[in-house]
């Protein structure tokens, strides 16, 4: 059970603001996920560097400038510049970023939160070629931070909430080892025929 407070139990306007800010959380971790799928092209190749490196650093600005990365063999970093560098050198030519089953909890001051995701990622290695399937519960903090008016964009609607106060996500991607040990995780090889592509 949660123990922030029930729904009941709010003001009308806390009630609209929580449900604003999970509204929001949800479309930054969508947005997360586009970017993340973003540096690669349909035809299972890297995008030019460039292009790369430009929805890299909109992915590293979905965090907070101490947010922190926290996934195993695929990186444990904080701050943009070495969330930047991470997101540019993913070793993939194509990657699908799915969080479902979204369970957030929004704190009394609707300044915080925490959430649970159920994580499908898809993707195809560079060097083997490989298409791997990985599956499993992910966990992240989040707060309306200040620091990254402009650069973010996922600002939260402002008819309650003080202006220029977007959410971002301060541990995204965060397995626990517990989770790790109970969550079903496949890893299943393919060739580019079992491989859906887009038409």
């Amino acid at each position: 059970m949660s123990s922030f407070p029930m729904t009941a139990a709010l003001s009308m306007e806390q009630r609209l603001r929580t449900a604003e800010a999970t509204n929001e959380i949800i479309r930054l971790k969508s947005l997360y996920a586009e970017f993340a799928d973003a540096k690669y092209t349909d035809a299972f190749e890297k995008k030019p560097q460039a292009e790369r490196d430009e929805v890299a650093w909109r992915q590293a600005r979905c965090f907070t400038e101490d947010g922190e990365f926290s996934a195993g063999a695929f990186g444990d970093v904080n701050g943009h510049q070495a969330l930047f560098e991470n997101f540019r050198a993913k070793p993939f030519l194509f990657a699908v970023h799915m969080f479902t089953n979204p369970v957030i909890d929004v704190d009394a001051s609707v300044e915080a939160a925490a959430g649970r995701w159920l994580h499908h990622l898809m993707v195809k290695q560079e060097g083997t070629l490989r298409c791997l399937h990985g599956m499993g519960y992910t966990y992240g903090r989040y707060r309306c931070a200040d620091n990254l008016v402009g650069a973010a964009p996922h600002e939260l609607p402002t008819s309650i909430r003080p202006p220029n106060r977007p959410w971002a996500e301060t541990r995204p991607y965060q397995i626990s080892r517990k989770s790790q040990a109970q969550s079903q995780r496949i890893q299943q090889p393919c060739d580019d025929r079992k491989w859906p592509k887009s038409s």
